[in-house]
């Protein structure tokens, strides 16, 4: 699953750097992705740490 997604934004970035328009479904999927990807990153940092502030 994650290297179809990630071969899906590489193709999609390639589309649209060569001038054309990518598909509905292949633009909102690699939009979907990209935005899970980044809610997760930004979740572990958050998470993680060594502050001595824990509840």
């Amino acid at each position: 699953m994650k290297a179809a997604a990630i071969r899906n934004i590489g193709t999609t970035v390639v589309e649209r750097a060569m001038g054309q328009q990518p598909g509905r479904t292949r633009a909102i999927t690699a939009a979907v992705v990209a935005g899970a990807a980044t809610a997760a990153a930004t979740y572990k940092l958050l998470r993680s740490g060594g502050g001595g502030d824990e509840e």
